[in-house]
């Protein structure tokens, strides 16, 4: 059934945390049920990970263009404009070439 990760402190609080495949099922204080393993996390804290969930993966290759501009200025008159030009196909290669970056930089889920 799972990891379940017990008495860690969420918000002050004693707290237990199932999960079960990749998912967190129950965040609960004293979760009743047997799991494959458990862990004891006793004086540790449940914390968000810090990471970077918004990517402008496929704007890799607009760095420095134009960045001198006041940002209305910049978005208005160079970036949408650009933007619009680009079609899909040319999108998946953007962000390839912008993953190395932003893996470094902590995005953990890119679209």
């Amino acid at each position: 059934m799972g990891l379940l990760i017990q008495n860690a402190q969420l918000n002050g609080e004693a707290t237990d945390v199932l999960i079960e495949g990749s998912r967190f099922s129950k965040i609960e204080p004293h979760i009743e049920c047997t799991s494959e393993k458990t862990l004891d996390a006793t004086g540790m804290a449940i914390m968000p990970s810090f990471t970077n969930m918004h990517t402008h993966a496929s704007m890799t290759l607009l760095r420095s263009y134009a960045d001198d501009l006041e940002l209305h200025d910049w978005l208005t008159n160079y970036i949408w404009p650009l933007e619009a030009k680009l079609n899909g196909g040319r999108h998946l290669p953007r962000c390839a070439f912008g993953l190395p970056g932003n893996g470094q930089i902590g995005h953990d889920l890119l679209q």
